[in-house]
């Protein structure tokens, strides 16, 4: 049912009357699956196949495509559509022996392709001119005209498909974590002895892969500049191009201004990434992630809160487990806040059933790190020392287990500086002198400010630790 909704929220066809209607208006209830659909439709239409009808709406609606006006779509969006249309077409007209109208088209749509980064479009297009004046009306300027254009093409496409197979495998073997230094060796021996193009995808391909190493590296000033150079050549190009390019880089540079401290551009950023989504789409909750993060490292809940508060009336958008999770685990320190007065949030929070929607009967749940610390601190901050003595004698045997990897260094550390809340008697001078050597080991390790971060580290630690010694300060 998916890609049958899909396709009707962009189709200009609506059924009026008949079968057709009652499961379009079945498909429009986003929450009902395909068996589900077939009960309720055969309560309504007993007598009709439902399959048939499946079949008929759908095509319906894939024909109502071309006729939508897409006027709900971002200028790029708009652009690529009405290319993909005249492509479209121009081949239907020349298919159909229809070639004057062909001829009027062709030329455009060479040029707008070329202009947009769609090289096979113009390369199709360019073959097709170059067959019609060789067979059809011969004109050998205009055939070699058209030759020499889909041979220059065809190079420049060539090398773009060669860095984008590149791309393509590092991208996989990052997103299964199996990137090795090796891993990087064919990327630098293609760009050893190749010029550098000047068309979007080879350079979003070229500047992407370049980051990927940088980050792999630790090479954070030649993330930073590659990263501005990149942004500046979309912004200075002729391609008229979809928001998410930019965007994939400007998001880039959030973990690199909060870990500066460089909050200013980093708020600017955050507006800027946020004018460049669709509200209630993934990158945009992508974007509202990092402004709850900033606002948590900024010492500033309220923020995270409004971020938090914004997000939940688009909640019901994401299929994203990952992504919900990470809400989850915001809401989750908004209620820490709460406890503690700094901000206003949901009075009717339960932390047990809270840590029971996270567990979910799970021992290696995702996001461990973050509700063992998020745990304590609350029982903590409630005066629940009974239950924080208790979770603390686990952590003997949970962190050599699940936090003694590099990834969770300062978790293992700020977990033993809480377990020295109890050998310290809660008084906070016997809670320093036991924590001294684990805290000075959490603060001599770097961290990074990626979206990651939230599913270890959503408040700073050095914050946490700030408010455990007030608690403790208050007897």
């Amino acid at each position: 049912m998916k890609g049958l909704r899909e396709i009707i929220s962009i189709s200009a066809f609506i059924p009026n009357k008949g079968p057709m209607l009652d499961l379009y208006d079945i498909c429009l209830n986003e929450e009902v699956d395909r068996s589900e659909a077939i009960q309720v439709f055969k309560k309504k239409r007993s007598s009709s196949n439902f399959y048939i009808t499946y079949s008929r709406l759908k095509n319906n609606a894939l024909d109502g495509i071309l006729l939508q006006k897409f006027g709900r779509l971002t200028t790029a969006q708009k652009e690529r559509v009405k290319l993909l249309i005249g492509f479209t077409q121009a081949k239907i007209l020349f298919h159909l022996n229809k070639k004057v109208a062909f001829l009027e088209l062709a030329d455009k749509i060479i040029k707008r392709a070329k202009g947009m980064g769609f090289l096979e479009m113009a390369i199709s297009v360019s073959r097709t001119l170059e067959l019609h004046y060789s067979e059809t009306t011969p004109n050998a300027k205009k055939h070699q005209h058209y030759q020499n254009e889909g041979r220059k093409l065809r190079e420049l496409l060539n090398m773009e498909i060669d860095l984008e197979q590149i791309y393509t495998s590092l991208i996989l073997a990052y997103q299964k974590k199996k990137l090795k230094k090796c891993s990087f060796d064919s990327f630098d021996d293609y760009i050893a002895d190749r010029p550098i193009l000047n068309q979007p995808k080879f350079r979003y391909y070229y500047h992407t892969l370049i980051n990927l190493k940088a980050d792999f590296e630790k090479d954070e000033a030649t993330f930073l500049s590659n990263t501005e150079s990149a942004l500046s050549f979309f912004e200075r190009s002729n391609f008229t191009l979809p928001g998410v390019t930019k965007l994939n880089f400007l998001i880039n540079l959030l973990p690199i201004y909060i870990s500066r401290e460089n909050y200013i551009r980093a708020e600017g950023t955050i507006n800027g990434c946020l004018s460049l989504t669709v509200k209630g789409g993934f990158n945009w909750h992508l974007i509202m992630l990092y402004k709850a993060l900033y606002g948590f490292q900024t010492n500033k809940p309220s923020i995270a809160l409004q971020a938090w508060t914004e997000a939940q009336k688009y909640i019901g958008n994401l299929e994203k487990t990952q992504l919900i999770n990470r809400w989850m685990m915001v809401e989750g320190y908004l209620a820490l806040y709460h406890v503690l007065g700094r901000i206003q949030f949901n009075d009717k929070f339960r932390f047990g059933r809270f840590a029971n929607t996270i567990k979910q009967g799970r021992k290696d749940y995702p996001q461990k790190a973050n509700f063992m610390v998020l745990e304590l601190m609350f029982y903590l901050a409630t005066r629940n020392l009974k239950k924080f003595t208790k979770v603390s004698l686990t952590l003997d045997y949970e962190i050599p287990r699940y936090f003694n990897t590099r990834y969770f260094k300062r978790t293992k550390y700020f977990l033993r500086c809480l377990k020295s809340v109890v050998r310290g008697n809660f008084t906070v001078n016997g809670t320093k002198r036991h924590a001294v050597t684990d805290w000075n080991r959490l603060q001599s390790q770097s961290t990074e400010y990626d979206l990651n971060r939230l599913d270890r580290e959503v408040v700073p630690y050095e914050l946490l630790w700030e408010e455990v010694l007030i608690l403790l300060s208050k007897g």
